[in-house]
């Protein structure tokens, strides 16, 4: 089964593309100048290897894969080249053809690979890339106004995407497509200045299926923020994820049971962690003094940000917590989601470097955890490191500056 955890920094322009703020936790409006046109509903499937398309070749026998953009090859702050390792960092290759600008839509076993590559501002087109023959193949072509994206399921068997605010999924097999939700970012052209949250203006983003692929969770987007919900693809009836206490969500990581999500958003307040659990979906909140949390021992709720979640198991997550009002430094660990208390792992970077990003796929021990050079408002990528939960160890892999997408499970 192929399951992966996203950042919200880097996938897609979904989430943190769509922030309102310098640190990326709040979501912002549909774009007031957006207009729906027509998307192109029936997928154009033509088989076709390009010469400029990488032969992949296969890594060593392992199941988790780091899917990551390169500093030295050219791209823009959401997409640009893609490239792929081993979890240590071993066997790092170039994935998709120099010059695309690629955001990575998932992978289904170790050899097919699908990437969305940015023809416009407006328009991507999806590809079905086989990575050892370096063949590829047309899907669709989506509008990507929105910040729209796009995940293959589990099993490869469908793909779930947003044309423009509207979340449609894919059969791959009868190449049939559906309507799920339906967005209304129109309604914020023009801007409507003193409309409530939630109001009537709103767009959806970012989708991710559950491990089992029963479920699909996405951000809905409203123009003052940003909830997660949760529709069933197969009767596709929105439930909103903790009933409107957050005012703003912007990642969400499923736990490997698919019957929990960890969600990193805020309520009044800077961001924090929030455990939904099934069969209603209410949160438990960590680290702030909202919606009755558990605190996080060793951490000030007045000066700490929740920056990354990874479920090692179905009770136990890997997450960063920025520290300070500066945002640094960053600790990483491991969090209790029964009792909140947070044993810290040894963190070796650079003084002037801090964790933000923490990216792993459910149920596995073994994550990532991107780091920034601080100084001001830049973003500058810093030292990638591999995080065990297992032993408590982070070291430093691939290339100073890589910049980590997603961890991937190609176990069957």
């Amino acid at each position: 089964m192929i399951r992966a955890f996203a950042s919200g920094l880097i996938l897609a322009m979904t989430l943190l593309a769509a922030c309102g703020d310098d640190d990326g936790e709040d979501a912002s409006s549909p774009s007031p100048s957006a207009s729906r046109t027509a998307a192109t509903l029936t997928p154009t499937l033509s088989a076709s290897p390009f010469p400029a398309t990488p032969v992949v070749t296969p890594l060593a026998d392992e199941s988790l894969r780091i899917v990551f953009f390169r500093p030295a090859e050219e791209r823009g702050q959401y997409s640009g080249r893609l490239w792929i390792s081993g979890i240590d960092g071993s066997g790092a290759q170039p994935v998709t053809p120099q010059g695309a600008e690629a955001m990575f839509a998932g992978m289904s076993g170790a050899d097919t690979f699908y990437w969305a590559e940015l023809l416009s501002e407006e328009k991507a087109v999806l590809w079905r890339q086989t990575l050892s023959t370096g063949g590829r193949e047309e899907l669709l072509r989506f509008d990507i106004r929105f910040f729209g994206h796009a995940q293959v399921s589990p099993n490869g068997d469908r793909i779930a995407y947003i044309d423009f605010d509207s979340v449609y999924l894919l059969d791959l097999a009868t190449g049939e497509q559906r309507l799920l939700l339906q967005g209304n970012a129109i309604a914020c052209d023009p801007p409507q200045t003193g409309t409530p949250f939630p109001g009537s203006c709103f767009g959806y983003r970012n989708p991710r299926w559950s491990p089992d692929g029963e479920l699909i969770v996405v951000q809905k987007g409203f123009y003052e923020g940003a909830v997660m919900v949760l529709i069933d693809p197969d009767d596709p009836v929105e439930v909103e994820v903790g009933d409107g206490e957050l005012d703003g969500a912007y990642i969400a990581a499923w736990s490997p049971d698919s019957r929990a999500l960890c969600v990193i958003g805020r309520f009044a307040a800077p961001s924090a962690f929030y455990v939904a659990r099934t069969p209603d979906w209410a949160m438990t909140g960590y680290l702030k003094d909202e919606l009755e949390p558990t605190p996080v021992s060793g951490f000030d709720p007045r000066a700490s940000s929740a920056s990354g979640c990874a479920w090692a198991s179905s009770d136990r997550l890997l997450v960063s917590i920025a520290n300070g009002e500066d945002g640094y430094p960053s600790r990483v660990g491991a969090l209790n989601a029964g009792d909140g208390t947070f044993a810290e792992f040894e963190f070796v970077s650079d003084d002037e470097a801090w964790s933000r990003e923490l990216i792993g796929a459910p149920g596995r021990a073994l994550a990532v955890t991107q780091a920034f050079i601080a100084g001001g408002q830049s973003k500058n990528p810093g030292p990638l490191h591999q995080v065990d939960a297992e032993t408590g160890a982070i070291a430093p892999i691939l290339q100073p500056g890589d910049w980590a997408v997603a961890v991937v499970d190609v176990s069957d």
